[in-house]
């Protein structure tokens, strides 16, 4: 099997402890740090890893995968959401192996949602693991937090994302500077490269500014 976190760049730590628990995970984890880190891409290479699923294709095409994230104009995940799946994590596995259920912007959760998940999460099944994003794990309600494994995403180092940056086709000042743009944050320095010209503008009125 190959590596499912080949193409992750820094959180070597975090990757290699959910090597280890691929063959036996646990029944929640809580992936928390700054938007742009990089948590949401290893969380769904984790869950591809789980259900035997290319990394290539999208997630929402295997059956006993399912997301839930804030509806788009909300400012909360609602009840409504939580109970929606719980009902959908009742139901038997499609393909009759483990169901994994990730859950974006989990800090969103209100005191409703979050205490609708809490028993699930508590009791699980035994093929079912919860993935939960958050920018901080403190927003979330500690009874639920405790009943999860915790894997804070610190920022990469720049020198590791600037070489990642040149992979991508950028030259080497502007790797360098959208490293230090994004202060460490892979996905945000990424957008910095995919659009150079908007980032060249706005370095130089910064500049100007300075």
């Amino acid at each position: 099997m190959s590596d499912p976190f080949a193409s992750v760049v820094g959180h070597a730590q975090i990757c290699e402890l959910l090597r280890r628990v691929l063959p036996h995970p646990g029944n929640a984890y809580l992936f928390f740090g700054p938007a742009g880190i990089g948590k949401r891409f290893v969380a769904e290479q984790f869950a591809a890893a789980l259900l035997d699923h290319s990394a290539t294709l999208p997630l929402e095409g295997h059956p006993d995968f399912v997301r839930v994230k804030r509806e788009e104009g909300a400012k909360e995940i609602v009840v409504k959401q939580a109970r929606e799946l719980i009902q959908r994590v009742s139901l038997s596995a499609g393909r009759g192996g483990r169901t994994v259920i990730l859950i974006e912007d989990a800090d969103a959760l209100n005191e409703e949602s979050a205490n609708a998940l809490l028993k699930v999460v508590e009791e699980p099944s035994a093929k079912t693991t919860y993935l939960f994003l958050a920018e901080r794990a403190e927003r979330l309600p500690a009874t639920l937090r405790s009943r999860m494994a915790l894997l804070p995403f610190e920022r990469v180092s720049l020198t590791i994302l600037a070489s990642w940056l040149r992979t991508l086709g950028a030259t080497e000042e502007q790797a360098r500077e959208a490293a230090e743009w994004s202060e460490g944050c892979p996905g945000v320095a990424k957008r910095l490269i995919e659009h150079r010209k908007e980032f060249a503008l706005e370095r130089e009125r910064a500049k100007k500014f300075v």
